[in-house]
């Protein structure tokens, strides 16, 4: 059984998240993290959006309804490119 002690986070517990999501949150917007998540997710989001919406972006029938989907196929991408890339950065500085 874990003590109470282990439970609650102590002060440099504290500080080493924050100095961890700051981190992060500086990876996330460095210009070459930026400029490689947005380029996969243009390459991505467009074959995506061709393959889940092709027939209504080549009849020209596009319906609002279809704007949130395929604002999402560009979104994912990034979000996982972004992700991959701060991974790869935590790992390499962590050896």
């Amino acid at each position: 059984m874990r003590s109470k002690s282990t439970l609650t986070p102590s002060t440099s517990d504290s500080a080493a998240a924050h100095l961890t999501v700051r981190w992060v949150a500086l990876v996330c917007l460095e210009r070459g993290t930026i400029r490689q998540a947005a380029t996969t997710a243009l390459l991505v989001g467009t074959l995506l959006a061709f393959i889940n919406h092709g027939s209504e972006i080549i009849s020209g029938h596009l319906a609002w309804s279809w704007i949130s989907p395929m604002l999402l196929s560009y979104v994912v991408p990034y979000c996982v490119a972004t992700s991959g890339i701060v991974q790869g950065r935590w790992q390499a500085s962590n050896r």
